[in-house]
């Protein structure tokens, strides 16, 4: 689908280059009094533009919407940071990310499995792992990454996820150079860490379990690779690495690949028996599933600065509701994540929250996947694009 819009327009998203730019460095740094004006200063001029813009169509009236909710959250979020404003850490959460995010982070973090955490812990440490560099392991890892990426592509194309005509690459990253994967936009490729391999050697019989690399090509591929590539259709707001720069539209990229993670369970459940996984493997990241750290981490980080801000008495007593105290205690002191950081880490989380209110599992890919938008007009872009797909 190829949805245009005028001139005019297009000429005020060029110029929020620019205001994506300011607000990257400034929330990314040392909060810098100078780089405060310099934003503010960009902000008032872009809300000027925008401001005489006439819309011709309903997808123009959309565009216009982002623009405006993405320049007041970034507005509202820097008046948070330098504490110019009353706006207290649950309301500069929810503004950024959606509604109901900071409640989600705090029941992630108040009803923590403990159980599974431990029996992940307990399962992973007494698995007979070994280097996957090993020479005499005879593993070809490259080779096992691309038989897994036909394997995982033959499943996208079965069930309708892939674009017509959609192809990426997979490259081999060095294991303990890099531990995380990532969708590389610009090159269409996934980088995958061969730390993300599972090389078992247990009675001189060595054993790939792919079960990580499998869950990464979902999370990667069929979450950020599909959505960049059904994007291009649109003019503006495209999913590509320049959409980092406006916090509001995390939820809508990572909740996409969460939704993702969970087929990718879902699909090892029913194929694990034919796949290069173990049962083990499969078990483990069942019981990963159950928590979700990055919402801890970030819920541990903002209620922190609750305490700091006098909006609660203790971060520790606001914990101590659900953990040990000597537990919560450890948790606050070792917590060291920066307030900006912990808004990223909130992304998840707030993406699953979206996902629940677009009634995700009822809507098609193609029309979840076009755009990259913020919490509130995600909802209406759907169904706009849905009506024009009839």
């Amino acid at each position: 689908m190829e949805v245009e819009i005028s001139d005019e327009l297009q000429e005020v998203v060029d110029g929020f280059e620019m205001v994506g730019k300011r607000t990257e460095a400034f929330l990314s740094s040392t909060v810098n009094p100078v780089g405060y004006d310099r934003l503010a200063d960009e902000l008032d001029s872009f809300d000027n533009q925008l401001s005489g813009v006439e819309t011709d169509s309903e997808f123009e009236e959309l565009v216009v919407d982002e623009l405006d909710y993405r320049i007041d959250a970034i507005r509202e979020m820097a008046d948070f940071m330098t504490l110019k404003s009353d706006t207290t850490v649950p309301e500069a959460v929810d503004t950024v990310h959606g509604e109901g995010t900071y409640d989600r982070l705090r029941k992630d973090t108040l009803e923590y499995d403990f159980e599974s955490e431990y029996e992940s812990s307990w399962r992973s440490s007494s698995r007979s792992k070994v280097d996957p560099r090993r020479s005499d392991l005879e593993v070809d890892l490259k080779e096992e990454l691309q038989i897994i990426k036909e394997i995982v592509d033959e499943y996208a194309r079965e069930n309708d996820i892939f674009p017509d005509d959609f192809s990426y690459d997979v490259v081999s990253i060095p294991a303990n150079r890099e531990q995380r994967a990532s969708w590389n936009g610009e090159h269409n490729e996934v980088r995958m860490s061969e730390d993300y391999f599972d090389v078992l050697k247990d009675n001189g019989e060595v054993t790939v379990d792919a079960t990580n690399i499998i869950r990464t090509y979902f999370h990667e591929v069929l979450g950020h690779g599909v959505h960049q590539t059904n994007s291009e259709g649109i003019r503006f707001p495209r999913f590509n690495p320049r959409v980092t720069r406006s916090p509001t539209t995390q939820a809508h990229i990572e909740g996409i690949a969460k939704r993702c993670d969970k087929k990718a369970l879902e699909f090892l459940e029913e194929y694990g028996d034919v796949l290069p996984v173990t049962q083990e493997g499969v078990d483990i990241l069942r019981h990963n599933s159950q928590n979700n750290m990055n919402s801890r981490s970030a819920f541990i980080q903002f209620v922190k600065e609750q305490e700091r801000r006098g909006e609660i008495d203790s971060a520790v007593s606001v914990l101590s509701q659900s953990y040990p105290e000597f537990v919560a205690e450890q948790t606050v002191e070792n917590s060291s994540m920066s307030l900006y950081d912990a808004f990223k880490e909130s992304s998840y989380a707030a993406g699953n929250v979206l996902m629940d209110r677009v009634d995700y599992d009822d809507r098609s890919t193609y029309a979840l996947t076009t755009g990259a938008w913020s919490p509130e007009v995600l909802h209406r872009a759907v169904e706009y694009i849905e009506s024009e797909l009839e």
